[in-house]
């Protein structure tokens, strides 16, 4: 969807980054005019870089460094490397795309994108993971506000995939209830900012609005967006007009969320603390007004369940085929549709080490499985031969979540 929109954003920092030079250090990405939510990507694949190789020396190493003066001393001496690390012009471009494409994807679908980036492949995770790879995003800091003051209260140590999910679609709905347009305007206020930052152009795509929308189950508003698209051929929204469309809704209908949502919730309700009551919700709080205090008391009383990997609800990135399309070709057998050429490029490059025939010999094989659960065996023994962490590596979420797509009933 914002294949343009990114392209010339990689041109035009490539050219103000990189002139006449063929690497960059750390410490001048820190001074480069770009969006901070990129900086901390950066500092994210740097923790990794740092935490892998530290783990391998130490693990061969026979001096203890798990003394506290040396732990304090690699801990100074980590911001001087950090500081001093030089990226290679091809390698800081590679970083800086699957950055921006990770942030843009969190602006405009935060809960699809916490979902897969924090569990990956994951079903479940201990709390203190969840809240340190909240660290990475630097808009919308009321989801780890709330979460980490319900943490507090926990014995449990863990929590499943399926009900982060749930509880982040909760907040939302309860963060959002309560908010004026002008107060919503200025949450979306990042997305125009990331995708205009090297433009003169106020204006972002329509259908990004209208994800963001769906997303929080603000249906009176994605309808106005779809009408616009539909109707008037409006393909893209300036910040005036949207805000013009939140003041109308907010003047006819006085809330922001439908009552559609707040009835389809109390069916599911019910359900899931029958069937996976792992946290239990306030009832005092469901129909609240919607601070960060009450919605903090969201979650109490956990218990042990276990989900069902093979019934994740995994999707494809929103630069990729669309949903509706893949449901209408299900029937296909070739993984090849659900890969658009530029994601294929992408596999190739970051996972097989750009090894195409290794890439298409990976594809014949997983074309062959007849379900996705043969399939994610295939998919964990490809990603394990080429060294990839399924759990803390963007593009293998997306290989997963890709290939997935193909099993997806």
């Amino acid at each position: 969807m914002f294949e343009n929109e990114i392209e010339k954003i990689i041109f035009s920092v490539e050219k103000k980054s990189f002139s006449g030079k063929q690497h960059i250090s750390f410490c001048d990405i820190k001074a480069l005019n770009i969006p901070d939510c990129i900086k901390n990507y950066f500092h994210y694949e740097l923790e990794n870089k740092y935490n892998k190789e530290i783990t391998h020396f130490e693990r061969e190493s026979k001096f203890k460094y798990s003394i506290p003066k040396v732990k304090q001393l690699q801990k100074e001496t980590k911001s001087i490397l950090f500081l001093n690390y030089s990226f290679q012009k091809n390698e800081f471009l590679e970083i800086f795309e699957d950055g921006l494409n990770l942030m843009i994807n969190f602006l405009v679908r935060p809960q699809w994108t916490l979902e897969n980036f924090i569990f990956g492949n994951s079903d479940s995770i201990p709390l203190t993971t969840v809240l340190q790879k909240f660290d990475i995003f630097s808009h919308y800091s009321y989801y780890k506000n709330i979460l980490s003051k319900i943490f507090e209260k926990q014995t449990q140590n863990f929590i499943s995939k399926e009900n982060f999910k749930f509880f982040i679609s909760k907040i939302d709905e309860e963060y959002f209830k309560q908010k004026f347009a002008k107060e919503i305007f200025q949450h979306i206020k990042p997305i125009f900012e990331i995708l205009n930052f090297e433009t003169n152009l106020n204006t972002v795509p329509n259908k990004a609005l209208t994800i963001f929308f769906s997303e929080k189950q603000i249906n009176s508003v994605v309808k106005i967006l779809n009408d616009k698209i539909e109707n008037e051929n409006k393909l893209n929204l300036s910040e005036d007009e949207l805000l013009e469309i939140l003041n109308y809704v907010e003047t006819t209908e006085g809330c922001f969320v439908s009552q559609i949502v707040s009835e389809s919730f109390e069916e599911q309700k019910e359900e899931i603390f029958e069937t996976r009551n792992e946290f239990k919700i306030d009832e005092e709080i469901l129909n609240s007004s919607t601070t960060e205090s009450e919605i903090e008391a969201l979650l109490k009383k956990p218990v042990n369940e276990e989900l069902n990997f093979d019934k994740m609800q995994l999707d494809i990135p929103i630069y990729e085929v669309p949903q509706e399309e893949i449901k209408e070709n299900l029937s296909v057998r070739d993984i090849r549709f659900f890969i658009g050429e530029k994601l294929r490029r992408k596999f190739i490059r970051k996972i097989f080490r750009k090894n195409e025939n290794d890439y298409e010999t990976s594809i014949d094989s997983l074309n062959q499985c007849q379900s996705w659960s043969e399939a994610k065996n295939n998919v964990m023994t490809i990603l394990n031969n080429y060294g990839i962490d399924p759990y803390n590596s963007h593009i293998a979420n997306v290989f997963v979540a890709t290939i997935k797509s193909r099993f997806a009933e």
